[in-house]
C-alpha cells in the first residue's frame, strides 16, 4: 500500500481496517518473555510520521 500511495492521509484511511484488527488480535502467548517486540501498531505510527514528514517536505518544495 505505501509503495503505491505517498500521500499520507490516504495510506492512514486505506490502513485503518488493517489496523483495527492488529489492535484486537490477542499477543502471543508468552513471545514478550523471550524477546523485545515492537507492536505494529508503533511501527505503523512511526511509519505514518516518517511519510508525512516526507510528504510534507516535498509539498514545500514544489
Amino acid at each position: 500500500m505505501a509503495l503505491q500511495e505517498q500521500n499520507p492521509n490516504i495510506v492512514r484511511t486505506k490502513g485503518e481496517p488493517l489496523l483495527r484488527k492488529l489492535e484486537v488480535t490477542p499477543f502471543p502467548g508468552d513471545a514478550f518473555t523471550e524477546i523485545e517486540i515492537v507492536p505494529y501498531e508503533h511501527l505503523w505510527d512511526f511509519f505514518l510520521k516518517a511519510l508525512s514528514s516526507k510528504y510534507d517536505n516535498k509539498a514545500n518544495d514544489e
